[in-house]
């Protein structure tokens, strides 16, 4: 059964570019969840290159839901999936500009800044309103341990642009807006 180590060390050696995001990302900016999966970004043009990868270390492709490619250690379900999101050439080139580095056993691995980690996680919570508690806390975590990773009117734009009205109450009581 694979370990975190092992699906961070298959994305540490894809040949194409990767960003590991979700909970294991949190860690590089100063705080660290329990995570069940291993969550990462791609352009969507490089979806082959990552299976391929994938596959060289024992993750095989186990099919595609929404916007996020599957994989399972030796095609099994169990243990530590790997969750591939696809994004557009743009997007992606947008969050690996900013990107930031995480040691990790099996290799250095590539995470968003902040602002873009807090982005994805309030787009999260816009589309799936039952993942408020968990990625608010996420949120709320990482611009308390990182001050002035984001700027104010950063922070505004990225709630303009992905935030539900619940989660940017949330960051007003806060006193982050």
């Amino acid at each position: 059964m694979p370990t975190i180590t092992v699906a961070l060390a298959a994305l540490a050696q894809a040949e194409c570019p990767v960003l590991v995001i979700g909970g294991n990302a949190l860690e590089a900016h100063g705080y660290a969840r329990f995570t069940v999966d291993v969550d990462c970004m791609i352009a969507a043009s490089s979806i082959e290159e990552l299976k391929a990868a994938l596959a060289r270390h024992g993750f095989q492709y186990a099919g595609r839901m929404s916007s996020f490619h599957e994989f399972w250690f030796e095609g099994k379900p169990g243990g530590m999936p790997i969750h591939a999101m696809f994004v557009t050439g743009e997007t992606f080139e947008k969050m690996w500009a900013r990107r930031a580095p995480m040691p990790s056993p099996g290799g250095p691995v590539n995470v968003p800044c902040v602002s873009h980690l807090i982005a994805l996680k309030l787009h999260a919570v816009k589309n799936n309103p039952k993942r408020l508690g968990k990625d608010m806390t996420d949120v709320l975590e990482l611009l308390e341990r990182n001050p002035g990773a984001v700027t104010r009117e950063e922070l505004e734009q990225v709630c303009k642009d992905y935030a539900s009205p619940e989660a940017v109450s949330m960051l007003r009581q806060r006193h982050h807006l």
